[in-house]
């Protein structure tokens, strides 16, 4: 059974296809083994049963073996219905004919195991000629081919250990940061005069930092299933809680893990939780819930503790935080003068009165809002710093290829009265434009300032690139190694961005200094919310960062070409009457109890 669920799992991952035989191996090997044990297990505690029950008298033999079928039957109904979401979590992922031939088979494996039992203690009662018992030899045959089994496969794992993975030579350790919510305009190094981070800013000079660099997603969710797979959001799917990523997209993860990595994450789950396959391919994925522990410091610790345990093992470690993300908890760098009727924290209750309409704040409450978040910015600038810092005097992060972003920015009255403060709603630069920098000593030019626009699709497949790993061919992004390490600017490329959380879904397109958004439903309801937008907007981000003047009434003959592509790329993926919003599915309830923490859920 467990050779069956393996096979069923590895095929699915498509992990042969990928090249990925270490993976599969480590997909195989343990399920082959528990099911190995468990197949002997059964057998065993099966047969003595009826063997003790058989004693006992013929009655109770029947009993038992009656009953024992009617626990088979009920365990069946169960595996179909209300637990195949447990026993079988890749079913949704599965064509329905194999997943409904994969049950049939394991069924009909448990009932001859079954059968196979009944008949080996019913060849152990007396014959009735001459009243000897007649011994049968198949539960020994079947006990001593269960045990074998179980050691062959346990001598497996041991084998696996000594494969030689496919490691470069180099095998830098790799650090991942996302910093959830942080806009790219509250970067020091990126312009910011406030001051809000200092630590931050510091590793980026050490580094390479980019001035443009853009989401896929506005959104957590698939923001960071774009980040994982070099994919845009309607290729990888993952555009809501109940499309978890598909086992057949690979990971940057399990691009690390087949290399012989260790791998891991401590992060804030929600929408980065493993329940939506975005712990594909680590090892350890450890979710923390923030607003009850009171901040990242868990998250943080926990991280320092494992990157300490792995020693000079290469490992790669993504690290994760909502902090930025409201509730808004730190005053430090808000004017108390704006306050008016406000107070910190600023929390979900707040957050959606002003969003429902039924909390009107004035210019200064707003400023002070803004102030709240800026003050949270502050705080993580200090605590991941302080990471960081750790591992520079643990002498780790001078060895390691480190990189820190975040997955889209916050609204903060940039242009929705709506849903400020918030995000999910808009492809506006507030949302899509986040910090990303690079720090790699002998890997990347310190110092580096890279000005053309990038995609947060780019991350992957630079990593890769950069830890020596071979590319995968399905990433959609591009390596912009060759940038960091020589410091000249890379080909400039049309940069997408699309998946609305709320409101009518958009897509939009950057070339350079162009900019075109489109909203292909501008009547369409997400989340059940809609608000009115503009079918088509173009903005020249250089002469208008601030995307205030639409350019769509006049507009320049480049920008005609790119929403022409749009709407190409629109036409094939965009299907907004199958949409189904949140409240629809059925999630489970202690993710459903992050989201709400989270102010996802009401």
């Amino acid at each position: 059974m467990g050779t069956l669920m393996a096979g069923w799992a590895i095929y699915l991952s498509r992990d042969l296809p990928h090249g990925m035989l270490h993976l599969a191996a480590g997909r195989f090997i343990p399920l082959a083994l528990v099911g190995a044990v468990l197949g002997a297990a059964a057998s065993f505690l099966i047969a003595l049963l009826l063997s003790r029950l058989l004693r006992a008298g013929r009655r109770w033999w029947l009993g038992g073996m009656a009953l024992l079928v009617l626990c088979y039957a009920t365990a069946l109904g169960l595996a179909a219905v209300p637990l195949r979401p447990v026993l079988f979590p890749l079913h949704m992922f599965s064509p329905k004919p194999l997943s409904i031939g994969l049950f049939l088979v394991l069924a009909g494996i448990l009932g001859g195991l079954l059968l196979a039992r009944f008949l080996d203690t019913r060849a152990g009662q007396a014959d009735p000629a001459g009243g000897a018992r007649i011994r049968s030899r198949r539960p020994a045959v079947a006990a001593w081919s269960g045990a074998a089994l179980v050691v062959l496969t346990a001598s497996s794992v041991l084998a696996l250990s000594w494969i030689p993975a496919g490691r470069s030579p180099k095998s830098p350790p790799v650090i991942l940061v996302s910093l959830d919510t942080l806009r790219a305009d509250r970067m020091g190094i990126l312009g910011n005069t406030r001051g809000l981070t200092p630590m931050l800013d510091s590793l980026a000079r050490d580094g390479a930092a980019f001035d443009h660099a853009e989401s896929a997603a506005p959104w957590t969710l698939p923001s960071h299933a774009s980040l994982f797979s070099s994919r845009l959001p309607y290729d990888h799917g993952t555009r809501w809680e109940h499309r978890p990523l598909h086992p057949a997209i690979a990971t940057l993860a399990e691009h690390f893990r087949e290399a012989g990595y260790r791998t891991a994450s401590f992060n804030g789950g929600g929408y980065v939780s493993a329940a939506l396959g975005l712990g594909q391919g680590f090892e350890i994925y450890e979710e923390h819930d923030e607003v009850r522990e009171g901040g990242p410091k868990p998250i943080l610790a926990a991280a320092l503790e494992w990157i300490r345990s792995v020693g000079d093992v290469p490992f790669f470690i993504f690290i994760h935080t909502y902090e930025v993300h409201s509730p808004y908890s730190h005053d430090e760098h808000a004017d108390a003068g704006d306050a008016g009727r406000l107070s910190c924290p600023f929390g979900f209750k707040e957050v959606t009165a002003v969003q429902n309409g039924t909390l009107t704040l004035t210019t200064s409450e707003r400023r002070y809002v803004s102030g709240l978040y800026d003050s949270d910015v502050a705080y993580t600038d200090q605590v991941v710093g302080g990471l960081l810092e750790t591992l520079r005097r643990d002498g780790i992060l001078d060895r390691a290829i480190l990189v820190v972003t975040s997955d889209h920015g916050e609204d903060l009255w940039d242009h929705s009265s709506l849903r400020s403060p918030g995000h999910g709603h808009s492809l506006y630069e507030e949302l899509l434009h986040v910090p990303l920098f690079f720090r790699a000593p002998g890997l990347v030019r310190a110092g580096g300032r890279i000005g053309t626009p990038v995609s947060l699709l780019d991350v992957a497949p630079t990593l890769l690139a950069l830890a020596g790993l071979p590319p995968d061919r399905d990433h959609r992004g591009r390596s912009l190694e060759r940038a960091l390490r020589d410091g000249k600017e890379p080909d400039a490329v049309p940069i997408q961005a699309e998946s609305i959380e709320y409101g009518p879904g958009r897509f939009s397109l950057r070339q350079g200094d162009l900019k075109v958004i489109v909203a292909p439903a501008p009547d369409q309801v997400n989340a059940g919310i809609g608000f009115p937008v503009e079918p088509v907007e173009v903005f020249d981000l250089r002469a208008d960062p601030r995307e205030e003047h639409d350019l769509s009434g006049r507009m320049p003959p480049q920008a005609t070409e790119m929403l022409r592509s749009l709407l190409e790329r629109v036409g094939r993926v965009f299907e907004p009457l199958r949409e189904k919003h949140l409240d629809d599915e059925r999630i489970p309830e202690r993710l459903r109890e992050q989201l709400r923490s989270l102010g996802y859920v009401h």
